[in-house]
């Protein structure tokens, strides 16, 4: 009986939308991070050839 309770608590789902909130606001950041770290070589070498 108390596996059925898990699933009908009302903090479930607001727990598993934060959860992936904060994984998307990490993979935001991150892949904008790492956007400006890979762009900045790439601006440095038009830099130069232009």
């Amino acid at each position: 009986m108390s596996c059925n309770v898990f699933p009908t608590t009302p903090t479930g789902p607001d727990v598993y939308i934060g959860i992936s909130q904060i994984d998307s606001n990490y993979l935001l950041t991150g892949t904008i991070t790492n956007i400006k770290i890979w762009n900045q070589p790439m601006v440095w070498t038009s830099d130069l050839f232009s």
